[in-house]
């Protein structure tokens, strides 16, 4: 009967869905990577901060600069990329060394849970990441230039 409880306790813990990622993975991810998603490491590395447009500099130099912009960019989203699939895999380890705990069916049905949710938390970073560095390349390789002065 205790298994039971447990697996049951466990098997909701797992399907609990978040909008981050659809999955438990995920949100753990997140709350490790201090909320920011891969394509939200693009967005704040277009920050006026970051981005050239120091007055002094001229517009002759923006196309330069905006190409180390984009690396600067492209290499946020890899962090943060990096972040979650680290977080993903820790936290997916404590949850499948959780799941061998229990017996037979329960063990079994945990352990395909975990996995499966890995898998959706990896498919969001993979997208996720993809839409960050599409930004970097485009909107905000084209904002940068527009911007630089």
């Amino acid at each position: 009967m205790r298994s039971q409880i447990a697996s049951a306790f466990l098997v909701a813990l797992v399907l609990a869905a978040t909008p981050a990622s659809s999955s438990p993975l995920g949100s753990d991810a997140q709350l490790v990577c201090g909320n920011q998603s891969p394509s939200g490491g693009a967005a704040a590395a277009s920050n006026p901060q970051i981005t050239p447009d120091d007055p002094n500099v001229g517009t002759a130099a923006c196309p330069s600069l905006c190409k180390k912009w984009l690396g600067t960019c492209k290499g946020a989203v890899a962090a943060v990329k990096g972040c979650w699939l680290r977080a993903i895999g820790k936290v997916g380890a404590v949850r499948k060394a959780t799941c061998r705990t229990l017996d037979g069916a329960a063990k079994d049905t945990c352990l395909a849970i975990v996995s499966s949710e890995r898998d959706a938390a990896k498919d969001f970073v993979k997208s996720d990441s993809d839409t960050g560095r599409n930004f970097c390349e485009g909107t905000g390789f084209a904002n940068c230039i527009l911007n630089c002065s």
